[in-house]
């Protein structure tokens, strides 16, 4: 088999943007705000890939609008809300939105409410007493977080920034977050995983759920805290603070460090993240970045030490999204900049990520922990020319690379020794053809 040395990875893989690719409008009406008002969140329901906007706006359609692929145009849901959404999630089948609020389709609510896929409003266990800035569905789907400015349930329970809900009623979450709750993510370090918040408190903005209490995380500070996002071994923050830079870092478990110095400067601001298999994408206010200089107000991180890249090579967006989303392919990106859009775009393309990752029927390390060797065995759906696994260690070094070993029809496997790694915590990256497929962890003991 042929090698694909990680140099040439990275050259594919910035290749994979070719000449042609402009963002274009979603939508064909300016009813999501203009550059004082516009998208805050984006939804796509996994039951009909139906695409959902909420936002400020409030000419035309009511601050949560659903988009009609039959008219190319944006239309209200129910008879909308009566004020700003911040946040939208999908859970147990049903559009999750939140804000400052206190109608929902005609309903009585306070700052939460479900709506379902035909449109019909519910309350959310009473609501909570303030503004709603975060959903976070758990990443086994046990339960819905719910986090913003709020201290307290409806009812007048104690919900300090942040609750839980699985069924009809609230939970707290340990003794809750000191700061208003911008952004959750869950990190694994050490073999624990661990519920992170991303806060407005300037001094210390990072907080860490251990054993139902909420733990400030030093070397990160200067400012707020907008978004979070564990991909490829790292915990992610964006946002406005000042160090370790001033718009981003990562985090390995022991320390944070910088993610770029092309983010450094005060002017520079990231307001969203999304991840979409190995692939994380940022939202800020920076231009001209990243390789040949191509990212503006939007880019793509595709593994732990490839450099940040442009997510299209043609125009760009009229402002810094501050909600990202994709469906089928497609990245869709929402802010402010009315005019190009009505504060909503999309790729002209897909980026060959999601047709990448569905090539996957199944995979499995087995055993993991590894305590003398373990195979991993990959079923694609098609065959590949190419394909590869790049081993990084904690610190997101690449400290082996491994080509395909035994290929059986569509098969791969690989071989992992433990006598080729330190003990410690590693993640996995699978390339089919130059692209990434897939990345999970798996420790060394």
């Amino acid at each position: 088999m042929k090698k694909i040395y990680p140099i040439l990875i990275i050259l594919f893989l910035t290749m994979l943007n070719v000449s042609g690719q402009v963002w274009n409008p979603l939508g064909v009406t300016t009813s999501l705000g203009s550059t004082t008002t516009g998208i805050r969140a984006i939804a796509v329901s996994p039951n009909d890939g139906s695409i959902y906007a909420g936002g400020t706006f409030a000419s035309g359609v009511n601050y949560l609008a659903k988009y009609n692929t039959s008219t190319s145009t944006w239309q209200q849901v129910g008879t909308g809300i009566n004020g700003p959404v911040y946040a939208l999630a999908f859970y147990k089948n049903n559009l999750y939105v939140g804000g400052l609020f206190t109608v929902a389709g005609g309903v009585t609510v306070k700052n939460i409410a479900s709506v379902s896929s035909t449109g019909v409003f519910s309350d959310v266990a009473g609501g909570v007493n303030d503004q709603v800035n975060c959903l976070y569905v758990a990443e086994d789907s046990s339960k819905l977080y719910v986090a913003g400015k709020f201290n307290q349930s409806g009812s007048g329970t104690a919900l300090l920034h942040i609750a839980s809900i699985a069924t009809s009623t609230w939970a707290a979450v340990g003794t809750g977050v000191p700061s208003v709750v911008n952004a959750l993510a869950e990190y694994t370090s050490n073999g624990a995983k661990k519920l992170y918040a991303g806060t407005e408190n300037t001094a210390t903005p990072v907080y860490k759920d251990s054993s139902n209490t909420w733990y400030a995380m030093p070397d990160l500070t200067g400012g707020r805290v907008n978004a979070l996002a564990a991909i490829n071994g790292y915990l992610y923050a964006g946002g406005e603070f000042s160090q370790p830079t001033y718009a981003a870092s990562k985090w390995n478990g022991g320390t944070w460090s910088t993610i770029n110095t092309i983010f450094s400067g005060p002017t520079i601001k990231i307001y969203s993240f999304y991840k979409l298999q190995t692939t994380l994408f940022l939202g800020g206010t920076f231009s001209g970045v990243g390789v040949s200089g191509l990212a503006t107000y939007i880019g793509r991180i595709d593994g732990p030490t490839i450099p940040i890249k442009a997510v299209l090579t043609g125009n760009t967006l009229g402002g810094a999204p501050y909600a990202i989303n994709s469906k089928t392919g497609y990245i869709i990106a929402g802010g402010m900049w009315s005019g190009n859009g009505s504060n909503i775009s999309i790729s002209s393309t897909t980026i060959g990520i999601e047709e990448i990752a569905s090539a996957i029927e199944s995979s499995t390390l087995f055993p993991n922990p590894i305590t003398d060797h373990s195979i991993l065995q990959v079923k694609l759906k098609k065959h590949f020319a190419n394909s590869s696994l790049l081993i990084y260690n904690n610190q997101g070094q690449l400290v082996k690379e491994k080509f395909e070993e035994n290929i059986l029809g569509n098969d791969l496997k690989f071989e992992i020794e433990k006598n080729e790694l330190r003990n410690g915590i590693y993640h996995y990256l699978i390339l089919l053809d130059g692209s990434p497929a897939l990345s999970t962890s798996f420790i060394v003991d």
